[in-house]
């Protein structure tokens, strides 16, 4: 397993445990600077993630391996093909790279449309053009694989996975995508830090699963282990 620095904090408001102002860019500097210097040279990012693209180009990121995703395609756009690229070079020029490890589609949804196999064809010119290494699609449930991946046979995709989401073993998607070497990136993984939480943290709307947070709360006490050790010893695995 590799760790991925995400970014989506660093330029919007995001999380249900993220409480604190937006993060400036010293403070983005420090960051990156700690993931450095703990081996960490991959970064998640998205051009829907505020300035998070320009604050990450400030920093000095050549070197990384980046991972960014393009918005939904505006119906208004006509030559579809040629805006994916101009996303993504837009992209480059704030993340002051040449290239990027991947690029993912915000909302593969729109794969299933009347411009479907337009927006698939603009990212297929994006592995042509050299502009990235990989492309596929950042999905929210392994259900839409069942819709998509036939037809748009991606080389990475991203999904949420946790203690609380195991949907991806579950549905035997994960099996399936390793047999034909898919690479995979887990998000969520403290389930936007509710899993990190003490019940007294929780927002009251979760209520409606108290039970199961209670369930959660008694393991990780009876076998002695913090939540942040035992979340990412179980994505591990």
């Amino acid at each position: 397993m590799k760790l991925s620095l995400g970014s989506a904090q660093f330029g919007s408001q995001y999380g249900i445990s993220n409480t604190n102002p937006l993060l400036n860019q010293e403070q983005v500097k420090v960051i990156i600077n700690f993931a450095k210097e703990n081996q960490i040279s991959s970064l998640d990012t998205a051009i829907a993630y505020g300035e998070s693209e320009k604050i990450l180009g400030a920093c000095n990121i050549g070197n990384w391996s980046v991972v960014t995703k393009i918005p939904t395609v505006p119906e208004s756009v006509l030559d579809i093909p040629q805006w994916v690229v101009s996303q993504v070079e837009k992209s480059l020029k704030r993340l002051k790279s040449k290239s990027l490890h991947a690029v993912l589609l915000h909302s593969p949804s729109q794969l299933n449309g009347k411009s479907g196999k337009q927006i698939w064809k603009g990212m297929n010119n994006l592995l042509d053009l050299g502009l990235a290494k990989k492309i596929g699609y950042s999905i929210y449930d392994v259900s839409e694989l069942d819709h998509l991946y036939s037809a748009f046979k991606p080389s990475i995709i991203q999904t949420p996975f946790n203690v609380f989401d195991q949907r991806l073993t579950t549905s035997g998607w994960l099996e399936k995508l390793n047999k034909n070497k898919v690479e995979i990136h887990i998000r969520s993984i403290f389930l936007q830090g509710l899993l990190l939480m003490t019940p007294e943290q929780r927002p009251k709307k979760f209520d409606l699963w108290a039970n199961t947070f209670e369930e959660w709360d008694n393991w990780l006490r009876d076998n002695k282990v913090s939540a942040l050790e035992a979340c990412i010893d179980f994505v591990s695995k």
